[in-house]
């Protein structure tokens, strides 16, 4: 996906860091001098279990949220949830199909409103894109620091960073999506376990953007 002057500008840097492990060996084949593997994270300054008023449940209350912007992809996997609770946070869904929009709450959210969709969902969804192969994207990190429920595209360096079924849940194709769900709804305790045990993890790691930059500077000092 990336631009040719990005492409051709690879060999210029002393050290590239890049979020998915699939990506390091085709780096270096572009000419990359030193490759480092960098997940994204979260930032515990902004991704954190805000506190929720009673107005707050009734806006962002649902049983399944999804928070993003509008494409085919994503549309593609929601369009199979037309019968749930389902409310979605983003832009540019006046492109998706009619009976979708119903669905569209018309806005994004961000920073503490991010949070509370996270908390008062009962299951947030997560779509890996194609592009991002068996890799991860920022909300793997993002929903449980807000202490929310996570059912993503299953990929293996999430599984590596989350275990399935128990702090955090995935999916491989819409039918699977909707066995999960449906067995979700019908499981409030173990739904409210695994969103423990995934934001447990996450604070006890070093998933934060904090640490991110201390391993950046750390490779940096080496260097010099």
């Amino acid at each position: 996906n990336s631009n040719s002057w990005i492409i051709k500008s690879i060999s210029l840097y002393d050290c590239y860091f890049i979020w998915g492990k699939f990506l390091v060996k085709p780096l270096y084949e572009a000419g990359a001098k030193k490759v480092e593997y960098l997940p994204f994270g979260y930032d515990f300054k902004l991704h954190y279990p805000v506190e929720i008023s009673e107005n707050d449940k009734k806006i962002y209350s649902s049983d399944i949220a999804f928070v993003g912007s509008w494409d085919k992809e994503r549309e593609w996997w929601l369009s199979h949830l037309l019968d749930y609770d389902l409310k979605i946070w983003g832009n540019h869904w006046q492109k998706a199909d009619k009976k979708l929009q119903t669905k569209w709450q018309k806005r994004e959210v961000v920073g503490e409103e991010f949070s509370k969709v996270c908390r008062l969902a009962k299951i947030n969804l997560n779509f890996i894109r194609k592009q991002n192969g068996d890799a991860h994207n920022m909300r793997t990190f993002e929903i449980p620091a807000c202490f929310g429920f996570a059912l993503s595209t299953k990929t293996k360096e999430q599984q590596d960073f989350f275990k399935e079924g128990a702090e955090a849940d995935y999916f491989s194709t819409p039918e699977e999506l909707k066995q999960k769900i449906d067995f979700y709804l019908k499981n409030e305790e173990l739904r409210k376990k695994i969103a423990k045990a995934g934001y447990e993890k996450l604070i006890n790691s070093d998933y934060s953007y904090k640490e991110k930059a201390k391993k950046i500077l750390g490779i940096y000092d080496k260097s010099t």
